[in-house]
């Protein structure tokens, strides 16, 4: 893989940049990132405001969905600790 890093929602194509070693930033909404974000020190996950929706048909009938609401501010932080190659910055 040569991606720099790749930014993602909670999807297969995520877990297979995670799995191919690509500095991840992962979007995660509803979904519990605790059971199905990838893992590794490569990736960051971003996450909302946690709400009360369980399951999809729940996110559906919300009107506020505070789970979905990630600013670009969270994604530039989470990108901001892998430096310029995508890597994690050295301390």
């Amino acid at each position: 893989a040569h991606a720099d890093r790749f930014i993602g929602h909670d999807s297969g194509l995520t877990h297979l940049a995670a799995c191919l070693q690509v500095p991840t930033v992962a979007l995660f909404g509803p979904t519990d990132p605790i059971r199905w974000a990838p893992r590794g020190s490569h990736v960051r996950v971003v996450t909302g405001i946690s709400c009360r929706c369980q399951g999809w048909e729940a996110v559906r009938l919300c009107d506020e969905k505070p789970c979905l609401q990630i600013t670009l501010e969270q994604v530039i932080s989470a990108c901001i600790p892998m430096g310029q190659s995508g890597m994690p910055a050295a301390s």
